[in-house]
């Protein structure tokens, strides 16, 4: 599956419109599903890790790679792809390898480890709502594979 297609987008029905074409890219999951008598498609992109994906070679940012101090005469791809890895300030993996390991936050009620980070808090006791116990998610984060921004938390 190269492309999909979408019917509906003029003024005629969506039979006699002419199909919109658009390249998937880094679509890396398509599924359709049905809710209220109606069908829809649901797709996922980004699933490629940011120096895998070759979509940003072709823009302006790309295109002056050949500027940066590490880059050599003539390197094309290669400037981007180094471009890409000094100028990135977050990278994150959504794998569940990334969920774990020493990693760095700066939110407040979490705490980072060997193991990865915790998110924790005090049971809330108001008027209005009374938990039983204190909330603690972990793993609560994504590692920053640039450890500029830190770790994305759930």
């Amino acid at each position: 599956l190269d492309r999909l297609r979408f019917g509906g987008f003029g003024d005629l029905g969506a039979a006699e419109d002419p199909p919109k074409t658009m390249a998937l890219g880094s679509v890396c999951g398509i599924d359709e599903f049905s809710s209220g008598g109606q069908t829809y498609v649901a797709v996922a992109s980004g699933c490629q890790l940011l120096e895998d994906n070759a979509e940003h070679l072709g823009n302006d940012t790309c295109a002056s790679a050949g500027a940066l101090p590490s880059a050599a005469e003539g390197c094309g791809a290669e400037c981007c792809r180094v471009l890409l890895r000094e100028g990135a300030v977050g990278d994150w993996d959504f794998s569940a390898d990334s969920m774990y390991g020493e990693q760095r936050t700066n939110y407040p009620n979490v705490t980072c480890g060997a193991s990865g980070c915790v998110y924790r808090r005090s049971r809330l006791q108001t008027p209005s709502c009374s938990e039983a116990a204190e909330t603690r998610v972990g793993p609560a984060s994504f590692r920053d594979r640039t450890g500029v921004l830190g770790a994305a938390m759930l």
